[in-house]
């Protein structure tokens, strides 16, 4: 199936502390196991954050790229919890100038994080679904931004996202017997009396 996401990423840095975020993903199962959970890939991208320090001024930008092992627990007849595991990489960047030479400066940096969340779904239909969920990504090193051997930008370790999902299938799936008791059960046989002449 395919997700799209959009929220916001919450990190104490000293400049804006939110940031608005958007993402695509796939999710994909073995059939006999899709419906104890699913791997999934997604990409997340937003407008960054202005930085106003001292000797600069700029720009900060994260794209990222993450994997993630997803379980299915049921709840109740359209509900289902979402608790997720995975890593990302941090594609970032800051870029900007410094305020009275005429000189830019820009750093990238490359920053893996573990991350670990959860998202309650709701089944709209068999093929269509919406969540909202919330993951902590926590550095494996933390990151500060120099600019003329000063720094400018400091990342926390542990940064949290909020957001809204709503997912597509790629084919509308054919019920299996969890589907069928969480939606009450198969549909009754009807019995056919043989016509008598």
């Amino acid at each position: 199936r395919i997700d799209t996401t959009a929220g916001v990423r919450i990190r104490r840095t000293g400049a804006i502390d939110v940031e608005p975020r958007l993402g695509l993903g796939v999710r994909a199962a073995p059939a006999r196991l899709a419906e104890l959970g699913a791997l999934g890939a997604s990409f997340h991208i937003g407008p960054g954050v202005s930085v106003d320090a001292p000797g600069f001024t700029g720009h900060f930008s994260d794209i990222q790229i993450s994997a993630a092992l997803m379980a299915r627990i049921p709840a109740r007849r359209r509900l289902a919890l979402w608790p997720r595991v995975g890593a990302s990489l941090h594609f970032t960047e800051i870029d900007g100038a410094i305020p009275g030479q005429e000189s830019t400066a820009r750093v990238r940096r490359l920053n893996p994080t573990v991350d670990a969340g959860a998202a309650l779904e709701v089944a709209l239909r068999p093929w269509l679904l919406a969540s909202v969920g919330l993951t902590a990504s926590w550095a494996l090193r933390r990151q500060t931004y120099l600019v003329g051997g000063e720094p400018v930008l400091s990342l926390p370790r542990l940064e949290i996202e909020v957001g809204a999902l709503h997912g597509r299938g790629l084919a509308e799936p054919r019920p299996g017997p969890r589907h069928e008791r969480e939606q009450g059960g198969p549909p009754p046989a009807v019995a056919h009396m043989p016509q008598v002449p």
